[in-house]
């Protein structure tokens, strides 16, 4: 707001400025906790669905790194497809940290896969460190949802899911 002096000119402005911070914090936190509820919804309703993607987080970077380590010219449209598989069902089920880590890696193959790029071996070594980074994420997640992955029987035997209408 402008002061004015005697003469109508502005002499002093006051500032009013207001902390957000709190109420930022706030939204960021209600946002974490629906995630998580969606997740457990997602994980009740398809247990099964949901341990067979977490092995093909496994899965894929194994089969992924394999074929960085083995070859000298990367299929690219097969490692983009991979990891954008991956992605999606990360988002599926609400695993944000595993889906975050996919881009990552996909955005490494972007200027491969459009063409603008040839020499994989320039960004091998980080794509690389990109694929431990999924299956950090997904460590750090399984460690975190121990309680609530042993709650629902996941990680144990397998089981056979009928839906209430079959029955």
């Amino acid at each position: 707001f402008p002061i004015y002096g005697e003469d109508k000119q502005t002499s002093h402005v006051v500032l009013v400025a207001t902390d957000w911070t709190a109420e930022f914090q706030a939204n960021a936190a209600l946002e974490k906790e629906k995630q998580y509820a969606k997740m457990v919804i997602k994980l009740v309703s398809s247990k099964n669905q949901f341990e067979k993607f977490l092995h093909s987080c496994d899965e894929v970077v194994g089969q992924l790194k394999k074929a960085v380590n083995d070859s000298s010219d990367l299929d690219i449209e097969w490692a983009f497809r991979m990891l954008h598989t991956l992605e999606g069902e990360a988002a599926t089920y609400s695993v944000g940290a595993i889906w975050q880590a996919t881009r990552a890696p996909q955005e490494l193959l972007e200027p491969y896969k459009k063409g603008e790029e040839s020499d994989f071996s320039k960004v091998k070594d980080e794509f690389i460190k990109n694929l431990d980074e999924i299956l950090m994420k997904k460590a750090i997640f399984t460690t975190e949802n121990k309680e609530l992955m042993e709650s629902l029987g996941l990680g144990k035997e397998p089981t056979l899911e009928i839906s209430l209408d079959d029955i």
